[in-house]
């Protein structure tokens, strides 16, 4: 499995690749997670080596974790009314924070358009790049 993997980097970094549809990446992905930096050590500089234009931004996400820990120790020191009509917007707000705060790529088109994809649903970066190039003919296509 890893001489296929590498057969397809050095396959993709021999082949220029210009996406026709696609202007940029943000990618939105902890620190530590391989696929996220492996894609971006081998596959961004790839693409911007293609088209100059092309951006590609990588932030870590926020520590939600975090933000959770204040909230238990909240209840502790109020009233148990309090506690419950606290929760109730916190919780909304949370899970607002956990869903936009998930490991994901947004593709931002030429079009002024978007689309996201999941980053845990991939265990490889060509997987990833597989993707993206998918993306880019299916857009291509239906323009």
């Amino acid at each position: 499995e890893v001489r296929a993997m590498r057969r397809v980097e050095r396959l993709m970094l021999g082949t220029p690749l210009i996406p026709r549809t696609i202007a940029g990446v943000r990618l939105v992905s902890q620190a530590e997670n391989p696929v996220a930096r492996d894609w971006m050590q081998q596959f961004a500089p790839m693409l911007r080596y293609g088209n100059p234009s092309f951006t590609c931004d990588w932030r870590v996400t926020r520590q939600v974790v975090m933000a959770e820990e204040p909230e238990e120790e909240a209840p502790e020191a109020s009233s148990v009314p309090e506690a419950k009509s606290a929760d109730e917007p916190q919780t909304a707000t949370d899970e607002a924070a956990e869903e936009s705060e998930k490991e994901h790529i947004e593709l931002l088109f030429t079009d002024g358009t978007s689309q996201v994809m999941n980053l845990q649903l991939y265990r490889q970066s060509h997987q990833v790049m597989q993707r993206i190039m998918d993306i880019d003919t299916e857009k291509g296509l239906s323009s």
